[in-house]
């Protein structure tokens, strides 16, 4: 927090009373350091009169009615691009991707190719709907008398699991 305040730059934090997990929010606001403590729906409307007011605009302040977050951060990130000619909403959308391959594969590796990045979303998704049939075939399994069906519950989770570290493995691998 100082080296973003010693830059000038502004600094936020999650209103404690929105979060489940409290304690960061709480520490950055007990620095004293923080400009602004407001829940997430605000913050992309703050976060655009900050850039707007930074770079030469009149500030404009949060409104009561804040637009859609995904509509405000890509504002927020088309004002960002025009001014520093960096594409950070493509960047961000890049490592958000290569951390959720990390909390599968235990490995960060950010991609540094569109191919890369495709496969990799197209992998994350196919993880989330794997884990999600995999729950449901194991409800049904549990939940069946009839021996023979739970027989066959089981050898279909086998397979899943097996496809499961498939799709794993191949967010691990990386084009470096």
């Amino acid at each position: 927090l100082r080296a973003v305040k010693g830059e000038g730059g502004m600094v936020m934090a999650q209103n404690p009373e929105s979060t489940e997990h409290d304690g960061m929010p709480r520490s950055a606001i007990a620095t004293g350091m923080v400009d602004f403590v407001l829940p997430p729906a605000e913050m992309p409307a703050q976060l655009i009169a900050y850039v707007a007011h930074a770079f030469g605009n009149a500030p404009r302040l949060a409104h009561p009615s804040p637009p859609k977050t995904e509509t405000a951060l890509k504002k927020i990130f088309v004002l960002l691009r025009a001014q520093t000619g960096h594409d950070l909403y493509e960047g961000w959308i890049v490592c958000l991707l290569a951390v959720q391959a990390a909390r599968i594969t235990g490995v960060f590796a950010v991609s540094h190719t569109a191919e890369r990045t495709a496969a990799l979303r197209e992998g994350l998704e196919a993880h989330a709907r794997l884990h999600r049939e995999l729950a449901t075939l194991r409800a049904q399994a549990k939940r069946e008398k009839q021996l023979n069906r739970r027989v066959e519950l089981n050898l279909e989770i086998k397979r899943l699991e097996a496809v499961l570290a498939a799709v794993a493995r191949s967010l691990k691998d990386d084009d470096r």
